[in-house]
């Protein structure tokens, strides 16, 4: 990852010989499938094969956030003046560099299979030559039936050049679906690093606390930004420590539990204080406990606050055993946000908590102090986000971390007619991990938040301006306007899924598909031209 501020990349050619269209509605259609299905060289017949996959489905210019109301006289920049219908195209032709990026990656990758092949059918692996090393693009995602396996989605995977790599021993896969995140101030220079990952499956609970414990350094955050069930289905394993004197195990056998009284369907088994993860896939002497320390409920954020003691297993010299007791220990702080709801954005009283958690992680992270400023030395400690597939709520969570700082530190204050940090930072993020802000509600979000919080500062930097042209700050405690997305959406006509899995069940376009196809038909253009 590249330490060097947030730019724009020019869009990479694409090979295909069908030209990019301009109309919004067609680039819309486009984006509804995109090549978000299972990497190349994943099998069709793996563990995982009946893993849903991750589709977003299309939204309409209707469906978006507008720009400012026609009355409101804040000087706002160009980037948050934007109608509906310009979010919409800033989207679309997201989603279309992210088509082609990802083309690029698979079309790498089907060439190094076809010289690989190609390679052995001649004989030219002979012992003591050096096999030739194969182009990897920064696009190209992991595959294989090990990573399959170990996906929550059977399309949503890390790029393979970053990824975050679990330490274990020779001869055991280091594959956990997570990447690190590195976003870099404009102003300041400032680094923050996140992993963005998925919510964990029931049997790779250990994997997660292995990478907490191998990537972060006391105190860790982790922010997590689904519950383990909504509309019917698993989330997230509830891989964290509830509340009770229930012993909880993180082993295959155990049964799955619901963080919210809500979600009632497997609260029958007490949650447990303490969570043992005995069940070490790898061999070598790394075990882990995980301890509730403390629960509290943070209002203004909307989330459930744990602090908790990661604990490693070692050997107790007097009693001649192995304990936790005694053992190394890593504070970690757990964050669950309740008010982002299921297949849609948060709003009124949950937007302003979502920004309070932004801001809160900051602190129990040690990067910033309760008064927001920054401390230099926990700079290089980052937060773990995740959500269900950890590339939307995740990347619209980060990409909200970055822009809230930017405004913070006056980098938004006065910007050219052309710049949108909007779109840089979900460009920035994709170049990183796949996917990351899902669809147009949620880049509209990130242009409301955005546009409030704006406001909001502008009006405090200057009072007498803002007293002359008859605007006021929020009061405390007032709730941003409640927008009525999918109201909007109905009136618009737009088909309304049962929740982002079950259209996720829909079968998406096969981007592999097309690559080999165009690759085909590059090998019979040479084949004629050579003729």
């Amino acid at each position: 990852m590249s330490g060097a501020p947030l730019a724009v990349p020019a869009s990479p050619a694409s090979s295909s010989k069908r030209s990019r269209s301009r109309d919004s509605s067609a680039a819309s259609r486009a984006s509804s499938t995109l090549a978000y299905t299972p990497a190349g060289n994943t099998p069709a017949q793996t563990p995982m094969a009946s893993a849903p996959s991750l589709v977003i489905p299309a939204t309409g210019p209707g469906s978006s956030a507008g720009g400012p109301d026609g009355q409101d006289p804040t000087p706002y920049p160009a980037f948050l003046r934007l109608s509906k219908a310009d979010v919409h195209v800033k989207m679309a032709d997201l989603e279309w560099d992210h088509r082609q990026k990802l083309q690029q990656g698979s079309q790498k990758h089907i060439l190094q299979q076809q010289r690989q092949r190609q390679s052995e059918e001649e004989g030219e692996s002979q012992q003591g030559q050096e096999p030739e090393q194969p182009e990897i693009s920064p696009y190209t995602r992991c595959s294989g039936e090990e990573v399959a396996s170990r996906n929550r989605y059977v399309n949503v995977d890390p790029y393979e050049l970053n990824r975050v790599r679990l330490k274990v021993p020779e001869g055991c896969s280091d594959y956990i679906n997570a990447s690190p995140i590195l976003l870099k101030s404009t102003r300041s220079g400032r680094v923050t690093r996140f992993i963005a990952t998925q919510g964990p499956k029931q049997d790779l609970v250990s994997h997660f606390w292995r990478m907490i414990w191998q990537e972060t350094r006391s105190p860790a955050t982790i922010v997590m930004l689904t519950r383990t069930h909504e509309a019917g289905r698993e989330k997230c394993y509830p891989y964290y420590p509830l509340a009770s004197s229930h012993s909880q195990s993180a082993s295959p056998e155990s049964s799955s539990s619901s963080t919210s009284q809500s979600q009632s369907q497997s609260q029958s088994q007490s949650p447990s204080t303490e969570i043992s993860l005995y069940n070490n896939d790898f061999g070598d002497d790394l075990a882990l406990a995980v301890r509730l320390v403390e629960f509290t409920e943070h209002e203004e954020a909307r989330a459930e606050v744990r602090e908790l003691a990661l604990i490693k297993h070692h050997f107790d010299e007097e009693k001649s055993c192995w304990t936790y007791e005694g053992g190394e220990t890593k504070k970690v702080w757990h964050l669950l946000f309740e008010g982002w709801p299921d297949f849609s954005v948060p709003e009124g009283r949950d937007r302003k908590a979502l920004v309070e958690l932004v801001r809160m992680s900051r602190v129990v992270n040690g990067e910033d102090d309760e008064n927001g400023q920054e401390d230099e030395a926990s700079q290089g400690n980052p937060r773990v986000v995740h959500c269900s597939a950890g590339v939307g709520r995740s990347g619209t969570f980060i990409a909200l971390d970055w822009l809230l700082r930017e405004l913070e530190e006056g980098a938004l204050d006065k910007v050219d007619e052309g710049y949108d940090p909007v779109v840089e930072v979900v460009q920035e993020l994709r170049r990183q991990r796949m996917m990351m802000v899902q669809g147009e509600a949620q880049l509209g979000f990130l242009y409301e938040v955005l546009r409030e919080e704006w406001r909001e500062r502008w009006i405090r930097m200057n009072p007498e301006e803002a007293d002359r042209l008859g605007l006021k700050g929020r009061e405390e405690g007032e709730e941003p306007e409640r927008k009525k997305v999918r109201q909007e959406e109905e009136e618009v006509g737009e088909e309304q899924p049962g929740d982002e899995d079950e259209a996720a069940e829909r079968k998406a376009e096969e981007v592999e598909e097309e690559a080999e196809r165009e690759e085909r038909e590059r090998q019979d253009e040479a084949t004629d031209g050579a003729s």
